[in-house]
């Protein structure tokens, strides 16, 4: 009965897919999305609500209020004045770009605990790109796969011959912005345990559409690193991130040689 249910939400939502062009997922981010500006419109809305509080009780103002007394009476107004909002996200995102400057000493004014207000907003702001300076490490991957026959191809490139010459353009080595993202996080030290799984994918992938001869044995992730001085550019570093041995049950018994501390 299970499989039976299983079988039928995963024709459905082929179906939504195959319609729509897209998965459940984004169905639900949309819903919430929708959610979010009509909660939005309600908030503003809400604006043409005004509330009293007068010597003699409590009582709600509609679209005029000469029926009520004009002294004595206190309003639930400033929270929804048009620019009041604005304003105040003006003031936060100014604070947070001034703390960025000296952490230290504005963090006392404007402290930590209070980056949830941005996150949730997402108003928060990261500037690190520029400055205090601009990343200065740059380059791209060579992954060698040794073949049961002897030779050598390059898994990066798609089986083609090893080259070790700087790419013309960068953007023809990943396969999308995606796959850069990724590969670029795996050079770095606070993600090297991801480098096994990826070896693993590499060798399951190949050998998928490859018998014989031409089974990929054995494999090693190399980042041609490219480091930008004040003066020029260094010459490029060949660095060894991971060798790993293809047809093992799990990534640890294919790791042959992880250099996890080579991220710079």
């Amino acid at each position: 009965m299970g499989e039976d249910l299983n079988m039928n939400w995963e024709k459905i939502t082929n179906q939504i897919r195959v319609l729509f062009g897209i998965d459940v997922r984004s169905l639900a981010l949309f819903r919430i999305g929708l959610g979010s500006l009509l909660l939005a419109d309600l908030i503003f809305r809400v604006q043409d609500l005004r509330a009293f509080i007068p010597i003699l009780g409590f009582c709600l103002e509609g679209s005029s209020s000469k029926n009520f007394p004009s002294q004595g009476t206190f309003r639930f107004t400033i929270l929804m004045e048009p620019l009041f909002l604005p304003v105040c996200f003006f003031v936060y995102v100014f604070l947070w770009n001034l703390r960025t400057t000296n952490f230290s000493t504005f963090s006392k004014f404007f402290p930590k605990k209070i980056n949830g207000i941005a996150q949730i907003f997402r108003i928060d702001q990261k500037w690190n790109m520029f400055s205090p300076y601009p990343l200065v490490n740059d380059g791209w991957f060579v992954i060698p796969g040794n073949l049961k026959d002897g030779s050598q191809v390059d898994l990066m490139k798609g089986g083609r011959e090893i080259s070790w010459e700087k790419p013309k353009s960068f953007d023809e080595t990943f396969k999308n912005e995606r796959w850069r993202k990724y590969l670029m996080n795996l050079y770095k030290k606070d993600y090297s345990e991801h480098r096994p799984y990826y070896a693993q994918y590499l060798c399951r992938e190949w050998n998928r559409n490859h018998r014989g001869a031409e089974e990929l044995e054995r494999l090693e992730i190399f980042f041609m690193l490219e480091r930008t001085l004040k003066d020029g550019v260094a010459p490029i570093q060949k660095v060894s991130l991971l060798e790993y041995e293809c047809g093992k049950g799990n990534k640890k018994e294919g790791l042959i040689k992880d250099e996890s501390n080579k991220d710079e």
